[in-house]
């Protein structure tokens, strides 16, 4: 499904234009296929091939406050695996329930992870 707020995030970063259509194709194969899609940044980065972090992060801030991906911040489990996402940092609690070992563990940054979700 192609939306008209790519357009405004092509406007906005017309120099990355080749970039931001990189991430429409995304969006549109996440949409079209079942199942929740879920990018780190260092892959979006290999992915959408922008000029630099920077860019890409302004690219991906500015398509989550349109609406077009979520950004969700991930406490993994020492175990490997998440075991909660939050809308924001701050939303994070101080200890979390790890069900992959039985008990509650303190939140370390070391275990929080920044994720984009393709919505559908």
């Amino acid at each position: 499904m192609y939306s008209p707020k790519f357009d405004t995030l092509i406007d906005e970063f017309p120099e990355e234009s080749a970039a931001v259509s990189r991430l429409l194709e995304l969006v549109r194969d996440g949409e079209s296929r079942p199942g929740r899609k879920e990018y780190l940044p260092n892959r979006l980065y290999d992915v959408l091939q922008p000029s630099n972090y920077r860019v890409l992060v302004q690219i991906l801030s500015s398509a989550a406050e349109k609406g077009l991906l979520k950004r969700s911040f991930r406490v993994l489990s020492s175990t490997g695996g998440g075991i909660g996402d939050f809308d924001s940092i701050l939303d994070i609690p101080l200890e979390i329930y790890d069900s992959r070992i039985g008990r509650s563990v303190e939140v370390s940054q070391q275990e929080i992870e920044l994720i984009f979700v393709i919505k559908q």
